[in-house]
């Protein structure tokens, strides 16, 4: 579920950069944060696009997988009370 979640999300940026909306997000972003945005949102490509809803998918289900372990054994360890 987390992997999903991650990898729509960066489905979303992938079209606002296609869109070419994703610059101006972004140094509004920087900008109500104090900042000076140094970033330039690179040119879209599919193949940039499909490896980071991929690698954002993969990331997102190890830690969804490791975080429900650790809160699973972190339950069966307390005891319960009524």
């Amino acid at each position: 579920m987390a992997g999903a979640f991650v990898g729509s999300l960066h489905f979303i940026w992938s079209g606002l950069v296609a869109l070419g909306f994703a610059q101006s997000i972004l140094d509004f972003v920087h900008q109500i944060h104090f900042l000076d945005n140094p970033y330039v949102v690179a040119p879209f490509g599919f193949k940039r696009m499909f490896a980071l809803v991929v690698v954002t998918f993969i990331g997102g289900y190890i830690a969804g997988f490791a975080l429900s372990w650790i809160v699973n054994k972190i339950h069966k360890q307390s005891p319960v009370s009524a």
